[in-house]
């Protein structure tokens, strides 16, 4: 495809009515930046499997478990109840893992003025050997959280979703509350559709969801948008479901 075809299908894909089948329909509710950043971990944490599966979950997990009240309910530590439950929340993902989650976020909210500040600060450390922002946001959830460590060789879509939601600003879909982390330093939230039409475009060679795939997809997108490679995620996608219809 030619550089203005990847521009035309960000155009036409990044529009707000992408928010209404999206887990960043959630973080729309909320108006007060730590319960955004809250319900953006926890709708990311939950996305994977069928949209039809997570999307009420994600739904009943912050309006009826959390009170609609994200922040308040990780201070108040009405959590605890679930550190020996093992039980499944959504598909392999426990109530115990919700609990670590949970702990996780409330340490951070303890020691930082919120979630960007702990993020930009453990990257920034002297003693960091992070590459990418997504690693430093791992390095904070990871644990018995069903959050990837720092070191994951995974493409770690769900993180880098979370992140694109949080930093990329002037989108009709993004919502760009984190103003300490340029858009220039976000990878692509590399999930099966996107490996599926990178591999199509022969922008990589092998189909596998790993972040060296994620890198050279993101290395070639910033060939067209070379200050915001992570929009190239709604031009992939828009390809998807473009050539979807063409087939149907």
């Amino acid at each position: 495809m030619r550089y203005k075809d990847y521009i035309a299908l960000a155009d036409k894909y990044e529009v707000a009515s992408f928010i209404e089948n999206d887990p960043i329909q959630f973080c729309y509710r909320f108006r007060d930046k730590k319960d955004i950043e809250i319900a953006g971990v926890m709708s990311s944490w939950l996305s994977y499997g069928k949209r039809s599966v997570f999307l009420p979950k994600i739904n009943y997990l912050l309006n009826d478990v959390m009170g609609g009240h994200p922040f308040d309910y990780i201070m108040s530590e009405s959590w605890h109840g679930n550190e020996d439950n093992y039980s499944s929340l959504y598909r392999m993902t426990t109530w115990h893992n919700f609990y670590e989650l949970c702990d996780k976020l409330k340490y951070i909210y303890l020691n930082n003025k919120d979630l960007e500040e702990a993020v930009v600060k453990n990257y920034e450390n002297r003693t960091s050997r992070f590459k990418y922002y997504h690693q430093s946001l791992c390095d904070l959830l990871s644990g018995e959280t069903m959050i990837p460590t720092s070191e994951s060789p995974s493409s770690n879509k769900r993180m880098n979703m979370f992140l694109r939601w949080m930093v990329r600003r002037n989108s009709e879909v993004d919502l760009g509350i984190w103003k300490t982390i340029d858009t220039e330093y976000l990878l692509i939230p590399c999930d099966t559709h996107v490996i599926t039409s990178a591999l199509k475009l022969k922008i990589i060679t092998k189909g596998d969801a790993s972040l060296n795939n994620t890198i050279r997809i993101t290395d070639y997108a910033k060939r067209m948008f070379y200050e915001d490679p992570a929009r190239m995620d709604f031009a992939l996608y828009g390809y998807g479901i473009d050539k979807l219809n063409k087939n149907k």
